[in-house]
This record gives C-alpha cells, sequence and structure tokens, in this order.
C-alpha cells in the first residue's frame, strides 16, 4: 500500500521525521512511502530517504496541485492509500490494531467501501 507524505524540499527533515516515527513504532510497516522530490540533482535534500527501501521519491513540481498530480499519477484510480503530512507524526501505534485494518483493506474486504 502506497502512504503519501505530502511534503516539499524544503521541508524534506519534516517527511524523514514521519518515516521515522513509523519505522520506529511499526518495524514492519509494510507501507511504500512516496515522497515528492522538487529538485532531484539536491542530493542533500534527499540522502538519507534515498536509502530507504519502502521509499519511492517523487519527482514533482514544488506547487501543491503539480505535487498532488505527480504522486497520483501512479496510483491505481482503486487502490487504497495512507495519507500522511509532513507536520504531523505518530507519537504511538497500536500495531495490532493498524495490522488488522491494513489486512482488511488489502484482501479486497473493502471493495464496498469509500
Amino acid at each position: 500500500m502506497k502512504a503519501i507524505i505530502l511534503t516539499y524540499d524544503q521541508q524534506i527533515g519534516l517527511a524523514e521525521l514521519v518515516y521515522k516515527a513509523y519505522a520506529r513504532l511499526w518495524p514492519n510497516c509494510p507501507f511504500d512511502f512516496l515522497i515528492p522530490c522538487n529538485n532531484p540533482d539536491n542530493k542533500l535534500f534527499h540522502r538519507y530517504l534515498a536509502k530507504r527501501d519502502n521509499v519511492t521519491l517523487m519527482p514533482s513540481p514544488p506547487d501543491i496541485r503539480g505535487t498532488m498530480e505527480s504522486l497520483l499519477e501512479s496510483i491505481e484510480d482503486e487502490e487504497w492509500v495512507y495519507w500522511a503530512i509532513d507536520d504531523r507524526y505518530p507519537i504511538r501505534i497500536d500495531v495490532t490494531a493498524m495490522e488488522e485494518v491494513y489486512q482488511f483493506v488489502t484482501y479486497h474486504k473493502s471493495a464496498n467501501i469509500n
């Protein structure tokens, strides 16, 4: 399942904080984090996240509309997406509950739910 972290390059440190919180609190987190990258040539901004197996840096323009379009174009229309923004990160996760929800969504038991 894709997890979008809505951010931009100047706030990439906040996106890292969100990612690290999920990694620490839910070590087996199954999400593939999609993170916008406004300037792929600026390797300094994305050094940590670029090394993560479950992170995809998505080239995108800096404006919000263009960023959302570039993030969403790689996702199937009916695919579930976990939404995470760069200025809210978990301090506690009920892993059992999250895994139950994940299983429910990914095994198509949720086919009639929007």
